[in-house]
Protein backbone atom coordinates (compact mmCIF):
# COMPACT_ATOMS: atom_id res chain seq x y z
CA UNK A 1 0.00 0.00 0.00
CA UNK A 2 1.09 3.53 -1.03
CA UNK A 3 1.03 5.58 2.57
CA UNK A 4 1.15 9.38 2.85
CA UNK A 5 2.98 10.43 6.57
CA UNK A 6 2.35 14.00 7.10
CA UNK A 7 4.29 15.54 10.31
CA UNK A 8 6.30 18.20 10.56
CA UNK A 9 9.15 16.87 12.57
CA UNK A 10 11.12 15.14 9.79
CA UNK A 11 11.96 12.35 12.52
CA UNK A 12 8.39 11.32 13.51
CA UNK A 13 8.03 11.06 9.24
CA UNK A 14 11.36 8.71 8.90
CA UNK A 15 9.86 6.59 12.02
CA UNK A 16 6.84 5.77 10.03
CA UNK A 17 8.03 5.30 6.60
CA UNK A 18 10.94 3.18 8.04
CA UNK A 19 8.14 1.07 9.87
CA UNK A 20 6.19 1.38 6.45
CA UNK A 21 9.36 -0.07 3.91
CA UNK A 22 10.09 -2.92 6.36
CA UNK A 23 6.47 -4.06 5.90
CA UNK A 24 6.66 -4.12 2.08
CA UNK A 25 4.83 -0.90 1.77
CA UNK A 26 5.91 2.64 -0.12
CA UNK A 27 5.77 5.84 1.14
CA UNK A 28 5.67 9.74 0.51
CA UNK A 29 5.77 12.55 2.86
CA UNK A 30 4.84 16.06 3.12
CA UNK A 31 5.61 18.47 6.22
CA UNK A 32 2.29 20.41 6.53
CA UNK A 33 -1.36 20.14 5.16
CA UNK A 34 -0.58 22.22 2.18
CA UNK A 35 1.84 19.83 0.97
CA UNK A 36 0.02 16.78 1.69
CA UNK A 37 -3.19 18.72 -0.25
CA UNK A 38 -0.51 19.06 -3.53
CA UNK A 39 0.31 15.14 -2.73
CA UNK A 40 -2.86 14.21 -2.95
CA UNK A 41 -4.13 15.82 -6.13
CA UNK A 42 -0.68 13.99 -7.78
CA UNK A 43 -0.66 10.63 -6.36
CA UNK A 44 -2.99 7.88 -5.03
CA UNK A 45 -2.48 6.50 -1.31
CA UNK A 46 -4.02 3.78 0.40
CA UNK A 47 -4.22 5.43 3.81
CA UNK A 48 -2.76 9.09 5.59
CA UNK A 49 -1.24 8.84 8.98
CA UNK A 50 -1.31 13.15 10.04
CA UNK A 51 -0.18 15.04 12.83
CA UNK A 52 -3.07 17.11 14.25
CA UNK A 53 -0.61 20.28 15.10
CA UNK A 54 1.45 21.27 12.59
CA UNK A 55 2.29 24.79 11.14
CA UNK A 56 0.44 26.75 8.06
CA UNK A 57 -2.31 24.14 7.82
CA UNK A 58 -3.10 21.88 10.86
CA UNK A 59 -4.08 18.29 10.32
CA UNK A 60 -7.57 18.98 11.36
CA UNK A 61 -7.76 21.75 8.77
CA UNK A 62 -6.26 19.51 6.06
CA UNK A 63 -8.58 16.75 6.80
CA UNK A 64 -11.60 19.20 6.69
CA UNK A 65 -10.51 20.00 3.26
CA UNK A 66 -9.77 16.25 2.57
CA UNK A 67 -13.15 14.99 3.52
CA UNK A 68 -15.03 17.68 1.69
CA UNK A 69 -13.53 17.02 -1.40
CA UNK A 70 -14.06 13.47 -1.10
CA UNK A 71 -18.08 13.89 -0.22
CA UNK A 72 -17.83 14.58 -4.02
CA UNK A 73 -16.71 11.17 -5.11
CA UNK A 74 -18.20 9.25 -2.03
CA UNK A 75 -14.92 7.76 -1.42
CA UNK A 76 -13.34 8.45 2.16
CA UNK A 77 -9.11 7.62 1.90
CA UNK A 78 -8.57 6.20 5.69
CA UNK A 79 -6.90 8.98 8.00
CA UNK A 80 -5.07 8.67 11.31
CA UNK A 81 -4.69 11.60 13.23
CA UNK A 82 -1.25 11.53 15.41
CA UNK A 83 -1.19 13.60 18.36
CA UNK A 84 1.60 13.46 21.52
CA UNK A 85 -1.16 15.78 23.37
CA UNK A 86 -4.05 14.45 25.69
CA UNK A 87 -7.63 15.21 23.77
CA UNK A 88 -11.00 16.73 25.48
CA UNK A 89 -13.93 15.53 24.93
CA UNK A 90 -15.10 18.14 22.00
CA UNK A 91 -11.46 17.40 20.28
CA UNK A 92 -11.98 13.68 20.55
CA UNK A 93 -15.91 14.53 19.43
CA UNK A 94 -14.27 16.81 16.26
CA UNK A 95 -11.24 14.26 15.39
CA UNK A 96 -14.25 10.93 15.15
CA UNK A 97 -15.88 13.08 12.34
CA UNK A 98 -12.36 13.60 10.45
CA UNK A 99 -10.83 10.94 10.99
CA UNK A 100 -10.80 7.19 11.48
CA UNK A 101 -8.69 6.47 14.67
CA UNK A 102 -6.41 8.65 16.89
CA UNK A 103 -2.92 7.58 16.96
CA UNK A 104 -0.71 8.53 20.21
CA UNK A 105 2.71 9.43 20.14
CA UNK A 106 4.95 7.85 21.23
CA UNK A 107 3.63 4.36 18.79
CA UNK A 108 4.80 1.43 18.30
CA UNK A 109 5.47 -0.29 15.14
CA UNK A 110 3.15 -2.57 16.00
CA UNK A 111 0.70 -0.30 16.26
CA UNK A 112 1.35 1.30 13.20
CA UNK A 113 1.66 -1.64 11.23
CA UNK A 114 -1.83 -2.96 12.75
CA UNK A 115 -3.68 0.24 11.55
CA UNK A 116 -2.08 -0.21 7.93
CA UNK A 117 -3.21 -4.10 8.20
CA UNK A 118 -6.90 -2.82 8.99
CA UNK A 119 -6.79 -0.45 6.29
CA UNK A 120 -4.68 -2.04 3.05
CA UNK A 121 -6.72 -3.88 0.78
CA UNK A 122 -4.50 -6.21 -0.90
CA UNK A 123 -4.40 -7.61 2.30
CA UNK A 124 -6.02 -11.38 2.41
CA UNK A 125 -7.85 -11.74 5.47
Amino acid sequence: MHVLVVDDFPSNIFLIENILKRHGHTSDSATNGYEALEKLDKFEFGLIFMDLQMDQLDGLSTARIIRNEQMKDKFMLPIVALTGNELNKDSINLCSQLFNTILRKPYSKEEVIEIVNIYDRSTVK
